[in-house]
């Protein structure tokens, strides 16, 4: 008697062999926002700040900062083993801010995040900010990046940072 093999037992050598290559397949953002519109405003934003930060010129800011220990930022990137447009796209994660406590709760504040943490949280406001200045709103999203890896805040300023981040990368 003849055995009848199925579609999928002949599929099966072919899926086992895509599966490193399926799991090397970069997430296009970790944005992870509950509302549609501030998810496609952070993804957007998100994608052009990537753009801006994998060119030399204003990559080179992570090299002019450094962390607590006096690492540069570029050297704590390295350490992982990401470069940084990837790191930005698919290491980080975005959250929604909550509006009555942290950071969110000052007016002038975007997003946030604390020193070596790989969450971003992002303000409601981001949105309406990012249809009047979307330059800024991806300066503020790499700035974030920069203290993901490690860079502290007061010093430097929040402005510094964000002002050396629009000067390395217009």
């Amino acid at each position: 008697m003849r055995q009848r093999r199925s579609w999928f037992a002949g599929a099966l050598p072919v899926l086992l062999a895509a599966l490193p290559v399926m799991a090397d397949t970069p997430v296009t953002t970790n944005v992870r926002l509950r509302g549609p519109e501030q998810s496609r405003s952070v993804r957007q934003a998100l994608l052009r700040a990537a753009q801006r930060i994998s060119r030399p010129e204003c990559a080179r800011i992570l090299s002019d900062f450094r962390d607590a220990e006096g690492r540069p930022l570029q050297a704590n990137l390295d350490a992982l083993g990401f470069d940084v447009s990837d790191y930005m796209l698919n290491r980080i994660f975005f959250y929604d801010g909550d509006e009555r406590r942290g950071a969110c709760r000052f007016p002038a504040t975007l997003a946030a995040t604390a020193p070596g943490s790989r969450v971003i949280h992002v303000c409601s406001r981001f949105v309406e900010y990012r249809r009047k200045h979307p330059e800024w709103t991806e300066a503020v999203l790499i700035h974030e990046a920069l203290h993901t890896l490690g860079l502290g805040e007061n010093p430097p300023s929040s402005a510094h940072i964000t002002n050396r981040v629009l000067k390395h990368c217009r």
